[in-house]
């Protein structure tokens, strides 16, 4: 038994056998005879076309189970299909260097793939793994069709995954969890995978050497652990948490019912995120105050290309449809999260780079769209908010708030009706803003704390860097008490302020944020109803003061030690929902 440590970034357990992602190698001669180029380039043509009628029926496949929006991933694929570009490099190949159709696609995935391991820019990487999905599935479609893989009930462990791949994994039975080498949040693969609900951990090095094929895997996507062959009793254990989280969600479901107050009567509004509008179809209505963060930006990264105005219009107009309230924040692009459509410099360290709102400013052809297709939208009920990401001073602010008064003048120009008196907001995710909260309070309507941002920035640590993240700890005492200035200075202004950022859906971190004054949470859909338990199963009076007496201690891992003491001691029932919640604290594994 060994456990690997990796990056989660697909919640839950998954427990199955290892299978490996095998590339098919198919074996044809290199060379051709001269006169039978015209036979080459057939095959190549209708094994492009069989790749296209592939794509297809995978789109048609997520857009049945997912809706349209996650359907969109495929289609930079069928674009490349498109592409004459492609067809005459390898035509080119096998009329001037004789190569068989085989060996001229096989070089252009050499091509690629050199290029793809030396590129660290996202943009570069994303659009190449594409290509080289397509090339794959094309060379695979020269030969014979080979027999049908079931993966159901197995982890797929590989060092990449193209997002084609893992469509068509999941259509042919659906898998416990995905081990993977490379990858990240925003990867077309991962979004897939987190569409379906299936756990999925990256970054494990060397994971084809650390895991052997037919290996018993747990994964847990909550805290990016493997635990590769694990005793009998781990895997039992990890099988009854399983089914214990499910069932107790399940009768979960019944909190949303009961008022949203505290055992002591203090009220607290409970907000969803989401990334895509098919996500709001699984929300049980009434359950939620409204949606706390959408992130406009994934309409982009799944069909890597920029909406019109009017079909951000309707996605806007949906989702104000569905809830009392929807919080949209302006496209928050750069660092990990860049399209093929758009400009983006080459930066030595693009977490601190042109991001988010500065993206935006120094765009605003990609700006001024979005502007006035939210706008439109708050016309129809009025419960529109608009936010910005990565405000860092005062200027931004001001800056904003004159580009958002121009947009309403060109509606005006047109007789296009909007809210005039639309929420505007800002995430506060830049230590420089959080220290003049009490004067950004001054200018937004609300405000929005991206808590997983916010400390790595306070803590100038990478929170996707192994090394490093366990640095970025929000109940470490110089976090906890910037948060309590910032909710307590917001308040002081009669403003609005949430939290959208991970710590609202960890329960304990949750249950902190109260005893520090917060009253909005925005969560994550899955963790919806374990929150909701939480706040309303505890009171905010005690919280404070335990709160209060935490802060005195110098740590935060004392901080944590301490709070799990009192929590066991007062509220037994939330402390279990805590601990299974949070069952891989300090690196152990149930049965370790």
């Amino acid at each position: 038994m060994k456990i690997l440590k990796g990056q989660p970034v697909v919640g839950g357990i998954g427990i199955g056998k290892a299978k490996f992602l095998r590339r098919e190698k198919t074996i044809a001669p290199p060379k051709i005879i001269k006169g039978e180029e015209a036979q080459q380039i057939l095959r190549l043509e209708r094994a492009i076309e069989k790749t296209r009628k592939e794509l297809e029926e995978l789109k048609q496949h997520i857009e049945k189970t997912l809706g349209k929006e996650h359907a969109l991933i495929l289609d930079a694929q069928l674009l490349i299909l498109q592409d004459k570009k492609l067809l005459e490099e390898l035509t080119e190949r096998i009329i001037k260097n004789l190569d068989s159709a085989e060996k001229a696609i096989k070089a252009l995935i050499e091509k690629y793939h050199g290029i793809f391991s030396q590129v660290e820019d996202y943009h570069l990487r994303e659009k190449i793994h594409d290509i080289e999905d397509i090339l794959r599935r094309i060379e695979k479609n020269l030969g014979e069709t080979a027999l049908e893989e079931n993966w159901a009930q197995t982890v797929v462990v590989a060092r990449n995954i193209f997002p084609s791949e893992t469509a068509h994994i999941i259509s042919r039975g659906r898998p416990e969890a995905f081990v993977l080498e490379f990858g990240g949040e925003t990867y077309h693969a991962v979004i897939l995978a987190r569409a379906y609900g299936i756990p999925t951990v990256v970054g494990i090095e060397d994971v084809e050497k650390e895991i052997k094929e037919g290996e018993t895997l747990v994964v847990n996507g909550d805290e990016g652990v493997v635990i590769v062959s694990p005793t009998p009793s781990q895997i039992s254990n990890y099988r009854a948490l399983r089914e214990t989280l499910r069932e107790e969600k399940e009768k979960l479901k019944e909190i949303f019912k009961e008022p949203n107050e505290t055992l002591d009567g203090t009220p607290f509004s409970l907000l969803v995120n989401i990334e895509f509008p098919t996500e709001a179809e699984a929300i049980p209505t009434g359950a939620v105050d409204g949606v706390g963060l959408f992130r406009t930006e994934y309409l982009l990264l799944l069909s890597q290309r920029v909406p019109s105005e009017e079909e951000q219009y309707e996605v806007y107009s949906q989702l104000a449809e569905k809830f009392s309230q929807v919080t949209l924040r302006l496209f928050d692009l750069g660092a990990e999260k860049k399209i093929a459509d758009l400009p983006f410099h080459e930066e030595e360290n693009p977490a601190l780079g042109e991001r988010g709102i500065r993206y935006l400013f120094s765009h605003k052809d990609l700006l001024y769209p979005q502007l006035r297709a939210i706008l439109r939208a708050s016309a129809r009920k009025r419960n529109i908010k608009l936010m910005a990401p990565m405000i860092t001073n005062l200027e931004e602010i001001r800056e904003l708030l004159l580009v958002v008064e121009d947009a309403k003048g060109q509606l005006r120009m047109e007789k296009k009706p909007y809210d005039e008196k639309i929420k505007i907001g800002i995430m506060v995710e830049v230590p420089s803003i959080a220290m003049l909260v009490e004067r950004a309070a001054k200018l937004v309507d609300f405000l929005s704390v991206g808590t997983n941002d916010l400390t790595q920035y306070i803590f100038a640590a990478d929170r996707a860097n192994e090394r490093v993240s366990k640095l970025c700890n929000p109940l470490d005492p110089a976090f906890l008490k910037l948060m309590r200035f910032m909710i307590k200075k917001a308040r002081d202004y009669g403003k609005e302020i949430s939290v959208c950022g991970e710590m609202a859906s960890r329960p304990l971190h949750a249950a902190v944020l109260l005893g520090l004054g917060l009253r909005e949470f925005s969560v994550s859909p899955a963790m919806l109803p374990i929150i909701k338990k939480v706040l309303s199963s505890v009171e905010e009076n005690v919280l404070r003061k335990k709160i209060n007496t935490a802060l005195r201690l110098p740590s935060g891992r004392e901080i944590e030690s301490y709070l799990l003491k009192e929590m066991e001691k007062i509220y037994p029932e939330i402390y279990r929902w805590i601990r299974r919640v949070c069952h891989e604290k300090k690196g152990k594994a149930l049965g370790v």
